[in-house]
């Protein structure tokens, strides 16, 4: 019986310049052996200005290829996952890109290298839509004053999950994993 170990190197916040900076990316090439796979997940930081902006059209990509060649060269296998949205609604209770070009430039990247791509921008559309305006707050921080020791205030969050929507976002990249047809679909289990 073969097992899977999942290692998840990455820090809320980050940009792909800050987790090559902070020595995360040598980190991740060091462990990284034949086969493992190595989900890729930026954007979401990467556009905010500032000395570790990437332009979604230039940059962004030409980092995401190196990231996918640093890979590979390792024996890994890159899968490439767009980022989800934020909790933006207009009022017409449809989400609002608040991403830019960033989830476009990963779909080009991927198709351009011929790797798997996971649309989590486009399930999570999905998800918070079909959800709505107030039940979707349920997938997010969003908790009255004193849900916790100390927290005086409400918590209104609309880009960081609560437990329960990091959980429906990862049944979204498991999905990805069965339509990408990737091997690690014959270790999922039925829970």
């Amino acid at each position: 019986d073969e097992n899977v170990v999942v290692i998840n190197l990455a820090e809320s916040g980050e940009t792909m310049k800050s987790f090559e900076y902070s020595g995360r990316l040598q980190k991740l090439l060091s462990l990284v052996k034949k086969g493992d796979y190595v989900f890729i997940q930026f954007g979401h930081n990467d556009q905010k200005p500032g000395k570790n902006f990437l332009d979604a059209n230039t940059d962004y990509k030409e980092y995401l290829k190196r990231y996918i060649n640093l890979v590979k060269e390792k024996g890994g296998q890159p899968v490439l996952v767009s980022s989800m949205h934020r909790r933006n609604f207009d009022e017409n209770g449809k989400i609002v890109n608040t991403h830019g070009r960033y989830p476009e430039a990963m779909k080009e990247v991927a198709a351009e290298e011929n790797i798997p791509f996971i649309n989590l921008n486009e399930m999570s559309k999905y998800l918070y839509e079909a959800l709505g305006v107030e039940n979707s707050k349920k997938l997010f921080v969003h908790y009255p004053a004193n849900s916790f020791p100390g927290q005086t205030e409400p918590l209104s969050d609309n880009s960081h999950h609560s437990t329960y929507g990091a959980y429906q976002l990862a049944k979204c990249v498991i999905k990805g994993i069965i339509d990408n047809n990737l091997v690690l679909k014959n270790y999922l289990r039925d829970k």
